[in-house]
Formats: structure tokens, sequence, C-alpha cells
């Protein structure tokens, strides 16, 4: 049966840092957001200046190009052998 987790390694400070980070950051963006639309501060696309809706759509198609090109990394890392340009592949699974 497959582990996710080497029961015998130890927990690393800094991920664990970083997932809590993470998760504050998601949290206040999802507060943000709620509080927003109950405030009546987002509109409807349809009605907001073509500028701003033009903006919003670049900066959807930058993070999406972004996220393609990190798992692209990924994905040549797992191919090569588990290096790739600076990053390293751990193994996770185990038989």
């Amino acid at each position: 049966m497959p582990h996710r987790y080497d029961r015998e390694d130890p927990v690393d400070p800094a991920g664990r840092r970083q997932s809590l980070h993470a998760f504050r950051v998601y949290g206040l963006a999802t507060a943000f957001v709620l509080w927003a639309g109950w405030s009546g501060a987002l509109r409807a696309p349809g009605n907001g200046s073509p500028w701003s809706l033009g903006l919003v759509g670049a900066a959807g198609m930058l993070a999406s190009s972004w996220g393609l090109v990190q798992l692209w990394r990924v994905d040549r890392a797992f191919r090569s052998g588990g290096t790739h340009e600076g990053l390293r592949m751990a193994r996770i699974c185990r038989s």
C-alpha cells in the first residue's frame, strides 16, 4: 500500500510555515470578497468599464500562463528523473 508521507521523516518547519501563511492569505482574500459582496461593492461584469474588464482578463491570462509553465516544469522534472532547472522532486510514494 503506498504511503504519502514517510513516518520516519520529521515535519519540515519551513513547509509548515508556508502552508499556514497560504491558509491565512486565502482566508483573508475570501473574507474580503465576502465582505465586498455583502456591502454591494462588487458589480456584475457587464456594468464595469471595458478597461477594467480588459485588465482583469489580462491578469487572468497571465496567472493561467504562469501556472501552466510551472506545471510543465514539474512534469519535466518528473520525466527527467527528479531534477530539472533547479527543481528537485522528492519521492512521496512508496510501494
